[in-house]
């Protein structure tokens, strides 16, 4: 057995976080009325937003899933 003392890895904080579904207008919905997001829309039309990180926080993003093999019901 050695003697030696591994290294601990530092501790890398999320900068930043994703939500996507099918559904981006009750992904919104969802989540606003869970934690009180605010979400602005990143473009018109683009079925996904952002959200800010203040004061205290991890900003993200949450949307329209356009993954190949997916279909919006």
């Amino acid at each position: 057995m050695s003697t030696r003392k591994r290294k601990r890895a530092r501790p890398r904080p999320v900068a930043w976080f994703e939500i996507v579904g099918k559904d981006s207008e009750n992904l919104r919905s969802f989540y606003s009325d869970l934690f009180g997001w605010e979400t602005v829309e990143v473009a018109p039309g683009a079925e996904y937003g952002v959200m800010d990180a203040a004061p205290h926080g991890i900003g993200g993003g949450e949307g329209c899933g356009h993954i190949q093999g997916w279909r919006r019901t």
